[in-house]
């Protein structure tokens, strides 16, 4: 018998927004942009004939499709369809410590460890243990042409591996926001995705795009657009981060565009590099260093920068296949070197009898210029919106030298020379190349 299913995930809470990790241990409500949201996907799909409607236990997901459920369709709630159980990480604020905690899990699960669990948690194989059970249930069930199922964001991930028999690993393959709508059919014998990541229900709810930029020296011309540019304020809601944060917004979902560091990409499902401009180099680009007080070939132990993903990555790239070193890369303690970045560098270089610039180096071992960090997206963006952004961050780049005048002087680093020689703006086709290399080298150290 042939089936469609339409899997929703729930509607926005407040601890969504606020990027809060909340799982099967808590009973949250959604909000009143949930409610919008829940109140778009029914006027979108309310003349759907579904004969039964499955949800999770928590009531979020009830909330989400209240109005389906108040039409008198059969309705299930099943514990296998709750969130995955996070455990002591519940309800906790993204401080640096759990984001921490939170990417080497999603490493370790993206490596294939799928018995890893936070304490007091569930696996991803306990999850699909009990997500099997509702499997079953939807494949016998001879009453049923159309099924409506409303879950949560991870939980989701594992349970559409499943459906179309693809590894756990995969999870982060299938991106969502609240309400999103992936449809199945199901054949008799096997699951098909018909519509992937559907939105659409929600193109007219009014939202601001939240913008993460970052508070450097190097950044400052994109601030300069930014503050100059006029009515665009009013559709964006900015805030200014170090990388690591910026990286983790949009990773979170708690920013819709940010300038990350192009190692957090591979930790963004579904991104968009969406400007012309970036953050990078063609040449020595004056901070972004590894500090030692021995030569780079008797360097054993490295301790890393906690406010970059990308410097870390290239240090442990160059070491690996440029200066082909085994080096040990630690985040405290003493070493025989460290990773540094951006205004912290200024005026460093001469307290270390061994400096080692990373552009320079990587442009050294790979004959390409480098890009530190790029615009990104993590959902699509309309083209107005994206063409109108890139003419203010050029306008900032082009007023580098109004920039410059409007900057504390020091006489310790040469901040004309760092905006307008050692940082390259343009997002350049060879710096596109060499991000994909980049990416490549870091996904096989």
């Amino acid at each position: 018998m042939e089936k469609i299913i339409y899997i929703i995930r729930h509607a926005e809470t407040d601890l969504n927004k606020r990027g809060i990790v909340q799982g099967r241990g808590m009973n949250t409500d959604i909000n009143e942009f949930g409610r919008l949201q829940a109140e778009a996907f029914y006027e979108a799909y309310k003349d759907v004939p579904f004969d039964k409607i499955y949800t999770s236990t928590l009531k979020r997901t009830h909330q989400t499709i209240q109005k389906f459920i108040d039409k008198g369709i059969p309705w299930t709630q099943y514990a296998g369809l709750d969130e995955m159980a996070w455990g002591i990480y519940e309800g906790q604020e993204s401080t640096e410590d759990v984001r921490v905690a939170y990417d080497s899990m999603m490493n370790s699960w993206s490596a294939g460890d799928l018995h890893l669990k936070f304490d007091r948690g569930e696996s991803p194989l306990e999850v699909k243990e009990r997500q099997l059970e509702v499997l079953e249930k939807l494949i016998e069930g001879n009453d049923a042409e159309t099924i409506l199922i409303c879950m949560h964001g991870r939980a989701m991930r594992l349970f559409l591996c499943l459906l179309t028999d693809r590894p756990l690993y995969d999870m982060d393959k299938f991106p969502h926001t609240n309400t999103t709508l992936y449809k199945v059919k199901y054949d008799g014998e096997k699951f098909e995705i018909l519509e992937f990541n559907n939105t659409a229900h929600l193109k007219d709810l009014v939202s601001k795009i939240r913008v993460s930029a970052v508070s450097y020296t190097n950044t400052k011309p994109f601030a300069y657009g930014l503050k100059h540019a006029g009515p665009f304020l009013d559709q964006i809601e900015l805030s200014y981060d170090i990388p690591s944060d910026c990286a983790a917004k949009l990773i979170d979902n708690k920013a819709d565009i940010g300038l990350v560091p192009v190692a957090a990409l591979l930790h963004i499902p579904d991104y968009h590099i969406i400007s012309d401009y970036c953050i990078g180099a063609v040449g020595p680009v004056n901070s972004v260093f590894i500090f030692s007080e021995k030569p780079v070939e008797e360097i054993r132990t490295v301790r890393l920068d906690k406010q970059s993903r990308t410097s870390n990555n290239l240090a442990k790239v160059l070491f690996k296949y440029y200066w082909n070193i085994n080096a040990e890369f630690v985040e405290e303690g003493e070493t025989d070197a460290f990773v540094e970045i951006g205004d912290r560098t200024f005026g460093k270089k001469e307290k270390f009898p061994f400096v080692y610039d990373m552009a320079e180096e990587w442009i050294k071992f790979t004959g390409l210029p480098f890009a530190f960090a790029v615009w990104a997206s993590n959902k699509p963006l309309d083209s107005e919106f994206i063409a109108e952004f890139n003419k203010i961050l050029k306008f900032g780049i082009d007023h580098r030298e109004e920039v410059i005048k409007e900057l504390e002087p020091r006489s310790d680093f040469d901040l004309h020379d760092y905006l307008m020689h050692r940082i390259d703006y343009p997002l350049t086709a060879g710096k596109r190349k060499a991000i994909n290399k980049f990416l490549d080298l870091v996904k096989s150290l």
